[in-house]
Formats: C-alpha cells, sequence, structure tokens
C-alpha cells in the first residue's frame, strides 16, 4: 500500500485519502493479508508493517512534484515480486510510474480526472489498472484505463453519530477548493437556519486565495471558521 509523503495513516486532522487507507489497510490484515504500508515519517497508526521513506513528512511540501517522486523513486527500489504480489497506489503521480514496477499495480484516483491531472492519467502504462472511487468519477473521463469502481468506506465505529436529529452545528470537514463547495454549504445551512463550522484545509497558495476571495466574504456570526484543525478540535 503506497500513499503519498504528507501525511501520517491515519492523520491527526485532515487526510481524507489516508483515512481510508487506514480502514483499508486494518481491514485487509484482519482478513489474513500481510501488509505493508509504504510512507513517510516515523510513525503510523494502522496494523501493516510500515516502510518510511523518509524520516520527516512532507506536509509543508504539499503540492510539489519532487517530494513525492522522491518518496515513489524510493518505493519501487524496494518492491520486488519476491516479496509483494500487488501494489494499490494511492499516490498522484504513482499511476505514470507504476509501470516500472515488476509487481502489478492498481492505482486508486482520488482526485478529479480531468485537466492537468487528466493528462498524467491518460499516460499511465495500460498494465495499471486505475480504481475509479464513484461512477460519476469515471464519467468525467472515461477514456481512462479504468479496471473498476470502489466507493470510499470508513470504519462507522470512527464517527461520532447522534442518535437523534440535531438541530447544529453543521460540520464541513474538507480542502477549501471549489469543487468541495463550501459556499453551497454555507448556503444551504443559512436557509436551514443552522449554524455551521466550517474546518478547512488550507496551506497550498490556491486554497488561501479561495478562501479570501470566495469563502470569507459569505462569512457571519452563524458560520466558525476553523483553519488546519486536528481531529478533536475539528469535532
Amino acid at each position: 500500500m503506497v500513499v503519498p509523503p504528507w501525511l501520517s495513516v491515519p492523520p491527526p486532522g485532515y487526510g481524507g485519502l489516508e483515512t481510508l487507507v487506514a480502514g483499508l489497510v486494518d481491514a485487509l490484515v484482519e482478513r489474513g493479508h500481510a501488509v505493508t504500508l509504504f510512507g513517510a515519517g516515523t510513525g503510523h497508526g494502522t496494523s501493516a508493517d510500515f516502510v518510511s521513506t523518509c524520516d520527516e513528512l512532507q506536509y509543508e511540501r504539499m503540492g510539489e512534484s519532487l517530494p513525492e517522486l522522491a518518496h515513489l523513486a524510493h518505493v519501487d527500489r524496494l518492491i520486488g515480486p519476491a516479496d509483494f504480489d500487488l501494489v494499490h497506489d494511492h499516490s498522484t503521480i504513482g499511476p505514470l510510474v507504476a509501470g516500472r514496477r515488476r509487481v502489478p499495480t492498481v492505482a486508486t484516483v482520488h482526485g478529479n480526472p480531468v485537466g492537468e491531472y487528466g493528462t498524467v492519467l491518460g499516460n499511465t502504462d495500460r498494465g495499471v489498472g486505475l480504481v475509479a472511487i464513484s461512477h460519476a468519477q469515471r464519467r468525467a473521463n472515461p477514456g481512462l484505463p479504468w479496471a473498476g469502481t470502489v466507493h470510499n468506506a470508513m470504519p462507522l465505529r470512527d464517527v461520532p453519530r447522534k442518535r437523534a436529529p440535531g438541530t447544529g452545528p453543521v460540520l464541513w470537514l474538507a480542502r477549501f477548493s471549489p469543487d468541495k463547495g463550501p459556499d453551497v454549504a454555507i448556503a444551504a445551512c443559512r436557509a436551514a437556519g443552522l449554524p455551521f463550522t466550517l474546518a478547512g484545509k488550507c496551506n497550498e497558495p490556491a486554497e488561501r486565495r479561495y478562501l479570501e476571495q470566495v469563502v470569507r466574504p459569505l462569512l457571519g456570526d452563524d458560520v466558525t471558521l476553523v483553519l488546519n484543525a486536528d481531529r478533536e478540535a475539528a469535532w
């Protein structure tokens, strides 16, 4: 199991991909599979064997290509057919370089497969199976070498739940990006008369611009803004 070098698995705060991988890894181990997790940093919270390519998590450099490429280069040197039957890659650039591996690779596509990202995915070796996370994602770029669709899942025990309908506040936990729809969420909660908490990742330049230009003008007394929250603060 290969994850990007940005965050630990599971993450202390933002990290949808890392949260999903943590649940997947533990479920595979529980079913009797031997799983090795390749990531960065010195620790993790899964039941898999852990191999780190870098002592420091690269969160501050998220969005840059070189940290991820260096991470994948280390991973490829450590993966061989004598030790592994299958590689499941969750990185952004991984599908592009996976054709060099001597071990079969499937790669889950966690982003919107169009634009520049679609160009990268379109150059994926046809021996690498791309896994979609929704049918809508596949429809956005049907020409890619999709191997199947596996919807995102996570253990329900990790999600706090109320037993009765609540009156808010409503929590939005994502990164500040137009495709995550914080502006739509603000309008919906305001129309429903519910207090709203925006707990968003905001460390990349594009996220900061979107926050300042689009989201902040919409804020009011009924919206609480929490930037780069950990899990405890978000809940």
